[in-house]
């Protein structure tokens, strides 16, 4: 009876967890690219939501699987064993930008920045994401995961994207001290000051967890 109740509940956990909200993903993409876009040397463009890629997602999440083909694809994605929101994640990619060094295009020793660079890179136009609760047969233990896949790969060494010098706004980076412009740096609720926006971020942080990839 007591396992007959488990996989009552996880039904309906399953259902409700597999909700998607498209306008709060892609309004948080793009909300920090255009504030980016007075740095950047070429327009970041706007991303759109594309079912392809959310069943891409979906299909790499539907089984509680981290097999290798996972750490292949254009994708940010998170597991854990504690319950989190989508905007919970979202806010913990936007972080990671203080742990990014625009100079050296590298992520601070000990911080990753790999989520934060996939979603401010220039190439990228098309963002679909899922999520899902599920249990191994092995266990009754939940685990919770969501990713994102996007219609480009930027690889380790690819710079989000070039940074120009005060209004110089199609000079190409140079190493340069002179030509140098900080990227902003955003706290783990960066939207959730901006008054004149529709989108905020609540005030908590994501539970510690076990990325899938990053």
């Amino acid at each position: 009876m007591i396992q007959i109740v488990f996989f009552a509940i996880l039904s309906i956990a399953l259902s409700q967890s597999q909700v998607i909200k498209p306008q709060t993903i892609v309004q948080a993409h793009n909300y920090l690219r255009s504030s980016l876009n007075a740095t950047a040397c070429t327009t970041l463009g706007e991303i759109v939501w594309d079912t392809a890629l959310e069943g891409q997602a979906r299909a790499l999440i539907s089984n509680c699987s981290d097999d290798g083909s996972v750490h292949n694809r254009a994708m940010s994605a998170i597991s854990s064993f504690t319950p989190f929101t989508q905007e919970q994640v979202l806010s913990a990619w936007l972080a990671e930008g203080q742990y990014y060094d625009a100079d050296r295009n590298l992520c601070m020793i000990g911080h990753s920045c790999e989520n934060y660079k996939q979603m401010i890179s220039q190439n990228v136009t098309k963002i679909g994401c899922s999520q899902n609760l599920c249990a191994k047969p092995s266990s009754t233990q939940l685990i919770y995961s969501f990713a994102c896949t996007y219609d480009f790969q930027p690889t380790k060494h690819d710079r989000p994207f070039e940074i120009c010098k005060g209004n110089e706004k199609y000079k190409r980076f140079s190493y340069g001290s002179e030509q140098r412009r900080a990227i902003p740096i955003y706290e783990t609720d960066p939207l959730a000051s901006q008054q004149n926006s529709s989108f905020a971020f609540p005030k908590s942080s994501v539970p510690t967890a076990a990325p899938i990839s990053s």
